[in-house]
């Protein structure tokens, strides 16, 4: 199930890091995640795809208004928790992404994952899309979700993010099942053709396998005639975007 929350004033914005208000995991519970992480990361060569990266990731603790709250968390206690998701109760893992809705020349862009991707394996999504990296955010501090968005944009595309012209934060996607959270934005980019973005895309090292690119007038019938290939928080973005806009509504 999903839910989205819109924002009452996008243009404010505010996404807070603070100290982690949960109780430290016991001795018993790390045990476990470890003996998970290291059980994916053998699957992970078995399956000669790339080893997992235990890094930062911003874990939701709440969100009102206009503004989420969250803390630094580690990227284990998520693999360990998607995949025995019983845990959440302990682990209370609610992982921030950030989800670009792009549009270019021709219409909106999306990005096939790869099948060594641990969430999501050969489906498609909104590019650009990943987490929200906190390395040098500081307790106490806004983050900024723009340029968060535009290294995503750089890493996932190999084009320069000044060919944005604007972009707007559009809503919040909470998934229940998994319990991630995207934060929605509306990348525009009217000089970008999308043969100049495969050309880029092709000098990345690929976190999506295929590009595709769908416009405006074909959104509708392409969401439900793929809606088993999508990734459901894309498909929830694109269909909110839509209505803002009223995109496919006849009077």
């Amino acid at each position: 199930m999903l839910t989205v929350h819109a924002f009452t004033d996008s243009a404010n914005l505010q996404v807070h890091l603070q100290h982690n208000p949960h109780p430290p995991p016991s001795k018993a519970l790390l045990q476990q995640v470890d003996a998970i992480w290291q059980q994916e990361q053998h699957r992970r060569k078995q399956q000669n795809c790339n080893a997992l990266f235990n890094g930062e990731l911003f874990c939701v603790d709440h969100y009102h208004g206009n503004a989420v709250w969250g803390h630094r968390s580690e990227y284990r206690f998520w693999v360990a928790q998607f995949l025995h998701p019983q845990l959440f109760t302990q682990l209370q893992m609610r992982p921030l992404a950030v989800a670009g809705l792009l549009r270019c020349q021709q219409g909106l862009v999306f990005g096939k994952r790869g099948l060594s991707n641990t969430t999501g394996a050969g489906l498609w999504e909104l590019i650009p899309s990943g987490g929200v990296d906190t390395r040098d955010c500081l307790i106490g501090k806004p983050i900024d979700m723009i340029p968060q968005i535009q290294l995503e944009f750089r890493e996932e595309t190999g084009c320069d993010p000044q060919i944005i012209e604007q972009t707007q934060p559009l809503c919040l996607i909470e998934n229940h099942q998994t319990h991630s959270i995207d934060i929605g934005l509306l990348l525009q980019a009217p000089r970008l053709n999308f043969s100049t973005l495969e050309t880029n895309h092709a000098t990345t090292t690929l976190e999506y396998t295929e590009l595709h690119l769908v416009a405006i007038d074909n959104l509708l019938p392409y969401l439900q005639q793929t809606s088993d290939q999508l990734v459901a928080i894309s498909t929830k973005l694109v269909q909110y975007w839509m209505q803002h806009e009223k995109i496919g509504h006849h009077e």
